[in-house]
C-alpha cells in the first residue's frame, strides 16, 4: 500500500482542525460560565469537535489495517473497551477476527500499545467518555450538560500553604493547631471552603469558586476536552511510529 493511500495527511489536518475548534470553544466556555443554563452554540461546538476527534481514531484504525494489508469485514472503528473481559486479545478478536492473529503476529509493540489504551486502565477512563459522550451527540442529541460551582480555599504564608475544594473540611480538636510559615491556626475549629475560621492575620486566606459544566451531572467538560486536545495528538504519533509510517 503506498503511503499516499493513507490518511495521515487527512489525520494532521484534523489535528490541525480539532486545535483551532478548541481555542474557540474555550472562548464560548468562558463566555457561557456567566449564564445559569449552557447555550445551543456551546453544546454544537464540543458536538462537531467531539465528531471530528473520534475520525481521527478511526482513521488511524484503517491505516492499521492497511499497513498489515488486511481487508475489513465490517466498517472500521477504533476498537474501545470499557469493561476488561477475559483479556485484551479476546476481546479484539471478537470485533475484527480478521485483525487480531495478524497484529499479534506481525506488530506486538503496536497490539500491547491499543491495550494499554483501553478505559479500563485508570489513567485512560477519558477515552470511554470520550466515546460515550460522542455516540450520544451524535445518534440520540446533544448531551445535557448542567453549571456547577466549586468552591475552594487556600490559606498560605510565602510558600507554606494548605487547599481545600469540593466542600472539603478540616476539623482541629482542642489544643491542636497548624502551624503554616509562623502563622497559626488554633484548634477548636472546622476550618472549610464554606464556613468562617479564626487565624493569624500573618497568613493570607484566599477563597474562589471555580464554575463549570458537566456532561451528564458528572463529567466535567473542559477537563474530558482538554485530556482529547492533550492525548489524542500523542496517541497519532506513537501509532505512525509503531507502524513504520
Amino acid at each position: 500500500m503506498s503511503k499516499d493511500k493513507y490518511r495521515k495527511n487527512e489525520i494532521e489536518a484534523l489535528l490541525k482542525i480539532i486545535k483551532k475548534q478548541f481555542s474557540a470553544l474555550q472562548d464560548t466556555y468562558s463566555n457561557a460560565l456567566e449564564v445559569k443554563e449552557v447555550p445551543f452554540e456551546l453544546k454544537i461546538k464540543i458536538k462537531n469537535y467531539l465528531e471530528n476527534a473520534r475520525s481521527i481514531l478511526d482513521y488511524l484504525m484503517c491505516d492499521i489495517f492497511g499497513a498489515l494489508q488486511i481487508i475489513p469485514k465490517r466498517k472500521i472503528y477504533f476498537p474501545i473497551f470499557k469493561v476488561h473481559k477475559g483479556n485484551f486479545s479476546v476481546q479484539l478478536h471478537s470485533k475484527y477476527s480478521e485483525l487480531c492473529p495478524a497484529l499479534q503476529k506481525g506488530n506486538q509493540k503496536l497490539f500491547d500499545y491499543l491495550e494499554r489504551l483501553q478505559p479500563y486502565h485508570f489513567d485512560m477512563k477519558w477515552i470511554a467518555d470520550f466515546v460515550e459522550i460522542n455516540i450520544e451527540n451524535k445518534h440520540s442529541r446533544l448531551t445535557p450538560q448542567i453549571r456547577y460551582e466549586n468552591p475552594s480555599l487556600e490559606i498560605s504564608n510565602n510558600g507554606p500553604g494548605i487547599c481545600l475544594m469540593d466542600g472539603a473540611s478540616v476539623s482541629l480538636g482542642e489544643g491542636c493547631s497548624i502551624s503554616l510559615g509562623g502563622g497559626y491556626i488554633p484548634g477548636g475549629q472546622t476550618i472549610s471552603t464554606n464556613s468562617s475560621f479564626t487565624a493569624d492575620s500573618s497568613l493570607q486566606v484566599k477563597r474562589e469558586i471555580w464554575f463549570g459544566f458537566l456532561f451528564n451531572n458528572e463529567i466535567d467538560v473542559l477537563n474530558l476536552l482538554t485530556c482529547i486536545q492533550e492525548k489524542l495528538p500523542v496517541i497519532v504519533s506513537q501509532i505512525y511510529k509503531l507502524l513504520g509510517l
